[in-house]
């Protein structure tokens, strides 16, 4: 397993386009490693609010498969 922290900060326009709008479905984060990462929109929709998507978030992998997305702050 590894582990990724990574900040995001999109405003509710910008999440409702990647969501909702186009074929865009994917959004890209360079981690607190230094690594870029894209993952699909979808594994962030229960941490979207009124306001957009905020935060700094814990990615899980196991080799290049998802595990888990936690907000942790």
């Amino acid at each position: 397993m590894r582990e990724f922290t990574f900040s995001i900060d999109l405003d509710s326009e910008q999440v409702r386009n990647i969501m909702y709008g186009g074929t865009v479905r994917r959004v890209q984060v360079m981690t607190d490693q230094g690594l870029r990462i894209e993952l699909p929109i979808s594994h962030f929709q229960s941490f979207v609010s009124y306001s957009g998507l905020h935060g700094h978030f814990l990615l899980t992998l196991d080799g290049s498969r998802f595990v888990s997305l936690q907000k942790i702050d």
